[in-house]
């Protein structure tokens, strides 16, 4: 990616996740649930930097289970692979 690019993406808080750190996570769970077959799976790659308070509460409120399936220490921070189904029960 070009830092042009890059610097635009920014711009749009698309790589930072928006000025809260959850505004584009929250946005696409509520969108993508809507289509998500039963048997579907949303894998979604987070950040401990990212607020996890809302992003659980959504979850729950669209009634959708969570399981971290990977996680990766870095230096400054940790990120975690979601898998988010929908709730059988």
């Amino acid at each position: 990616m070009s830092q042009q690019a890059a610097g635009y993406y920014t711009q749009l808080g698309i790589t930072t996740g928006g000025k809260r750190g959850d505004e584009w996570i929250l946005k696409f769970l509520t969108q993508a649930h809507k289509y998500l077959a039963h048997n579907g799976v949303i894998l979604l790659l987070l950040s401990s930097l990212t607020p996890r308070k809302k992003v659980l509460l959504l979850l729950h409120t669209l009634k959708l289970t969570s399981l971290v399936i990977a996680e990766k220490k870095l230096f400054f921070e940790k990120l975690e692979v979601w898998e988010i189904r929908k709730n059988d029960l």
